[in-house]
């Protein structure tokens, strides 16, 4: 993406700098400043988007900008910025004529993290970008990395257009691509790389994860493989549903997820039976009968039809979540078994569909013994009429989290037997 010459109406501003004792040089441009001088100056551009509540952003500020390598290292190659995503009442009046070029940025490069550092090259091409606070060493290495003719996306680009098919560039490509925001091209060049591997070579952890990133429809190549080769796909990540899951998912996007905001804009009930159909036919009967189990609880979760919510909801995780045996991330599983577990709680007065989730949430617990997932676990005991056990894992919870006064005050309730939650 090329800057434009002026990104807003705003004043221009004399040039001046602002750099810490001995540390990166910042000059305070507008954008149009920034890339005639980076043009000039043949220099690349380096900018750093941070925020005033950022802590690690103040880390930065505080010892990696001054460290004399670092400027040294920046103040060579770079035309350095410091642009503020937020704003704040004491903000100076450069900071306020930048408001309009700070938005722009973070809608255009997507910086939704702080600290971003995005590197440009001296045409105002975006090149690289990078998140989160570093060490010195490290911030160089970014610098460095994104500056490397050698891994400069849009000559490598270009290469790969003229015919280059070199495996290890093409997926570097595809990855970089989708940190630009180059989506159409990283979703061509990874296709290639793709189809141009053996089964042998697909079924390795790095590749199979590289192909979900980039298989977003039915289309997609990577659906098929996922399709077809789920069991040795779930062997390989350590996950009984990491293939399923997916393909789940990316046929609800693509198929179903339509017909619901269709159903939902006309204000009537989605034809379950003729998606199902659609599924079996387009499918098998395994994907139909899940999605349209999720797709039911997705639907009277959105219309406030609780009932029948908690049905779908009940029968969904039993048959598909809790069937999980292994899982690739306890935690990751753990939470969706205590937040499901908690909607029925909230949810429901059926003594059968809160005995379900109170085996959800003992689940989570032994998967991850959090104080909040061991909240969950008390409360459906409570709801069901367990008082003394449910004291027992509440007073539990509050030993491990001492300062959480919600769960205090939940323990006070139970021993006072009034009910934790009000809203049944």
């Amino acid at each position: 993406m090329i800057l434009p010459s002026v990104l807003s109406a705003q004043v221009e501003t004399k040039q001046s700098q602002v750099a810490p004792a001995q540390g990166i040089v910042f000059d305070q441009l507008s954008w149009q400043q920034v890339v005639a001088k980076a043009k000039a100056d043949n220099k690349y551009i380096f900018v750093d988007c941070y925020a005033t509540w950022c802590v690690p952003c103040k880390e930065m500020e505080k010892k990696v900008y001054p460290d004399q390598k670092v400027a040294d290292f920046f103040n060579a190659r770079f035309i350095s910025v410091k642009m503020q995503m937020d704003t704040a009442k004491n903000d100076n009046e450069f900071t306020r004529s930048a408001y309009a070029d700070a938005r722009y940025i973070r809608k255009q490069y997507r910086v939704g993290l702080y600290p971003t550092f995005l590197f440009f090259n001296p045409d105002g091409r975006l090149l690289d970008r990078s998140a989160g606070a570093m060490d010195a060493d490290n911030f160089i290495k970014a610098a460095t990395d994104a500056t490397d003719p050698q891994k400069n996306y849009y000559s490598l680009l270009k290469q790969f257009q003229q015919g280059n098919k070199n495996m290890a560039e093409m997926s570097y490509l595809a990855r970089q691509g989708l940190i630009l925001g180059d989506t159409g091209n990283a979703n061509k060049v990874a296709a290639t790389y793709i189809s141009s591997l053996k089964r042998k070579d697909l079924l390795t952890k790095e590749n199979i994860l590289f192909m979900v990133n980039y298989t977003q429809k039915t289309k997609d190549y990577g659906f098929n493989f996922l399709y077809t080769d789920a069991a040795a796909i779930d062997k390989i990540m350590g996950d009984d549903d990491y293939a399923q899951g997916t393909v789940h998912g990316i046929i609800y996007r693509n198929k179903v997820r339509p017909a619901l905001l269709s159903a939902q804009k006309s204000g009537r009930q989605p034809d379950w039976n003729s998606l199902a159909a659609m599924l079996r036919k387009a499918y098998n009967p395994y994907y139909a009968n899940r999605i349209i189990a999720g797709a039911k609880t997705d639907w009277y979760a959105a219309t406030k039809d609780t009932l029948q919510y908690t049905y779908y909801l009940v029968r969904y995780v039993d048959q598909y979540v809790m069937s999980i045996k292994h899982s690739s991330g306890n935690y990751g599983l753990s939470l969706v078994l205590n937040n499901d577990a908690w909607e029925i709680f909230q949810d429901s007065r059926d003594s059968a569909e809160l005995t379900k989730a109170l085996s959800w949430s003992g689940r989570a617990v032994l998967m991850y013994p959090s104080p909040n997932w061991m909240d969950t676990y008390a409360n459906l005991l409570y709801k069901l009429g367990q008082v003394k056990q449910a004291i027992a894992w509440e007073e539990n919870a509050v030993k491990l989290a001492p300062g959480e006064k919600q769960l205090q005050e939940i323990l006070e309730k139970m021993k006072s037997g009034k009910a934790t939650l009000t809203k049944n």
